[in-house]
């Protein structure tokens, strides 16, 4: 075998043996089917049957979790009168905390609590990866090197822990070759696999697997075990990170200085919305702020001397030195390159422009006084000062009277501010609009 496999044995439809990874105990015909699942059944580990072709089409019958030798009898019975062979394999575990998913022609789509069927299941969102940043994902989040051939189309699953054949981290499920043109598709999320680890956990970790500035990072996530990623920034300071689920900007903490994680998730994640807390290397910041694509696909570029988190929660953006900028929109067009339209959180040293938070989006018909775009016969004044949390609660109330947010002092158009009043979609202005005549 060139791969490592779950235990299995194979049959054709004439219920011989045809190849397996174990010693079969002999018997005739189908029987010999049921002997082989009596070997691989054991105590909370079911058995699947798949099946295949001789003319390899594609999405034939999977029976998945199959308990008892009788039930897998009966079913290759069925299987067997329509002609299809059969691979009886040991169930591997699919809840682990890794993924499964098809690697084919330089695209990679994964996502974990699944089969590879995954990637035909309407009702999941995969990650969609190329090729080389999906192996430096991967390696990066379970802790090895990993690759895919480029030639073939490779079923696969990736565990935390050894499993099958060869004792090894990752189990190829299928493999055959897969001629044809390279396949490509735009990086986004969320999915279910930023989920997993955190949406801000996700973005950054692709940043570093597309050699972008990410300042050294430990990621402690709830079903992971702690991965690294990133660069040191030598600034022997440490940020804490929260990373929810789906973005949720401004609303759980972010905090200069170590905070015990563990605490930090039971105080203020009972619903367990956060997938993963972060202990960033700190950036000694000149200058920090946030950017996006905004409309023509120019730039968006806020921030303030110093650290950002006043200004993420509010506080007037403050002019930027030109060579901060022109530093800012560099990264910028490295990273619409790789991932389009961004907005992101940076910070700058002196020396290097730091990604702290990465989101794929745009803001585009956004700018000047404009939040959030939109119209509104009524409209909700809000200060910056009251916080964030009145924020939320405003926002759900101009939503339920079909009304406009109005700021009351100016902020920046890339800041939390910005981000709740576009999230709850409602209209959002720093200059008081004019209300059309009663």
């Amino acid at each position: 075998m060139d791969h490592n496999v779950a235990n299995f044995a194979s049959f054709g439809p004439d219920g011989e043996l045809r190849h397996s990874s174990f010693r079969v105990a002999s018997g005739l015909g189908l029987r010999r089917i049921g002997l082989a699942a009596e070997q691989l059944l054991s105590p909370g580990r079911p058995v699947n049957l798949r099946t295949f072709t001789i003319d390899g089409r594609q999405s034939t019958p999977f029976v998945y979790g199959i308990e008892s030798a009788s039930e897998v009898l009966s079913a290759a019975r069925a299987l067997v009168a329509e002609g299809y062979y059969l691979i009886l394999n040991e169930q591997i575990d699919i809840h682990d905390g890794g993924v499964s998913g098809v690697a084919q022609q330089g695209l990679v789509e994964f996502a974990p609590d699944a089969t590879p069927r995954v990637v035909e299941d309407p009702n999941r969102t995969v990650a969609r990866l190329p090729a080389a940043v999906a192996e430096s994902v991967l390696s990066t989040v379970y802790g090895f090197d990993l690759s895919f051939p480029p030639s073939d189309r490779l079923e696969f699953s990736v565990h935390p822990l050894r499993v099958g054949s060869r004792n090894e981290r990752m189990i190829v499920w299928e493999s055959s070759k897969a001629p044809g043109s390279p396949l490509s598709a735009e990086i986004s999320w969320p999915n279910d696999f930023s989920r997993l680890i955190g949406d801000k956990t996700y973005g950054l970790v692709v940043a570093d697997a597309l050699g972008l500035p990410v300042p050294q990072t430990l990621a402690v996530a709830r079903r992971v075990a702690p991965f690294r990623f990133g660069v040191s920034t030598d600034s022997q300071e440490t940020w804490m990170r929260t990373s929810p689920t789906e973005p949720r900007p401004g609303l759980f903490t972010t905090t200069r200085g170590w905070q015990d994680p563990f605490t930090l998730l039971e105080v203020e994640d009972p619903e367990r919305e956060i997938g993963s807390v972060l202990a960033q290397d700190g950036v000694i910041a000149e200058f920090s702020g946030s950017a996006a694509t905004a409309t023509g696909g120019d730039y968006v570029i806020e921030g303030q001397a110093g650290y950002g988190d006043h200004f993420m929660l509010g506080g007037s953006p403050s002019p930027l030195p030109p060579d901060v900028v022109s530093s800012v929109q560099e990264l910028l067009d490295k990273m619409r390159a790789a991932l389009g339209d961004v907005q992101i959180e940076w910070a700058t040293d002196g020396r290097q422009v730091w990604l702290l938070q990465v989101h794929v989006r745009s803001l585009k018909g956004i700018g000047g006084q404009t939040l959030s775009a939109g119209r509104a016969e009524r409209w909700l004044d809000y200060d910056p000062e009251d916080g964030l949390p009145v924020l939320r609660a405003l926002t759900d109330q101009a939503r339920a009277e079909a009304a406009g947010i109005f700021v009351v002092r100016p902020v920046g158009i890339t800041s939390h501010i910005g981000d709740v009043i576009r999230a709850a979609g409602v209209p959002g202005r720093m200059a008081r609009p004019e209300l059309p005549p009663a």
